[in-house]
């Protein structure tokens, strides 16, 4: 999944990445998505809990960062990801000296099928 999202970013000129999931309150729900993060020198914000996306950027900013891009964890455009859209488009104009640069989703494609088929294969 790192290799996906990776692909994600290697289209976009930038400084600092955060990767921004649902988020789970759940014990150890969390996880996965952090040590994608981490796998992609990214910082972690999540949708529903905190840190939130506009913590992590204010944080990032805070550190001198100025380019950021920011990876929605999730397969395919919806509500959440309008919403997140919506957020960044705020965030831009709130935070008008950075250059806030949001990625797609994953979305389908033969890289996302091979992953899959391989997560069946194995025993």
């Amino acid at each position: 999944m790192a290799r996906l999202l990776a692909n994600q970013l290697a289209t976009i000129d930038a400084d600092a990445k955060i990767l921004i999931s649902h988020g789970t309150r759940r014990t150890g729900g969390n996880e996965l998505v952090e040590s994608i993060a981490d796998e992609l020198g990214a910082m972690v914000a999540y949708w529903s809990m905190t840190p939130t996306l506009e913590e992590q950027i204010k944080v990032l900013a805070d550190a001198g960062h100025k380019h950021m891009a920011i990876l929605p964890y999730f397969l395919f455009s919806g509500g959440i990801t309008d919403a997140i859209a919506q957020l960044v488009s705020r965030l831009q104009d709130q935070f008008s000296e950075l250059d806030l640069r949001l990625c797609n989703p994953i979305a389908v494609s033969s890289e996302l099928a091979d992953l899959i088929v391989d997560l069946i294969e194995k025993p």
